[in-house]
């Protein structure tokens, strides 16, 4: 199924939400607060995450609250990757300057050979601002031939 090409924000296809849905269904995931005292709470295991900006108030505008998936990814050790971006040395770092204290992590073990797979999903659904590249991709085309020595 294609996904239409854009800048970042949410895919306006209802069967990739659905699929993304189906995809999590039966995985356990959690919730910690981006914050360095947080950091023992995630698992030192492999699986993906998503870096959310917490709702805040706007104010009395008519816009009462925002709630935004800023960073998509995967990591072979959940909590070092989690310290890797609270050091601001990611595009993350940039997202951290501007609403300190208002960002949530959302992480799901997965097993190392699914990361891939399941970060290029959440990435074409959630299309994350602060991710500055995307997931890898992986294409075939026909069947293989063999290698003669």
């Amino acid at each position: 199924m294609a996904v239409p090409t854009r800048r970042g924000g949410w895919v306006f296809n209802r069967n990739l939400w659905i699929d993304l849905s189906l995809k999590f269904e039966n995985l356990p995931g959690s919730r910690v607060k981006f914050l360095p005292h947080e950091r023992h709470l995630v698992p030192d295991r492999s699986g993906v995450y998503v870096i959310c900006l917490a709702p805040f108030s706007t104010g009395r505008s008519f816009i009462p609250k925002l709630y935004d998936a800023v960073y998509v990814g995967q990591a072979v050790n959940l909590r070092r990757r989690f310290g890797n971006h609270l050091e601001g040395t990611s595009s993350v770092g940039e997202v951290l300057k501007a609403f300190p204290n208002s960002l949530d992590f959302y992480f799901v073990e997965i097993e190392k050979s699914k990361l891939d797979e399941f970060e290029r999903h959440m990435y074409s659904v959630l299309g994350p601002s602060a991710n500055k590249v995307s997931p890898p991709m992986r294409a075939s085309l026909g069947e293989p031939l063999p290698i003669n020595p």
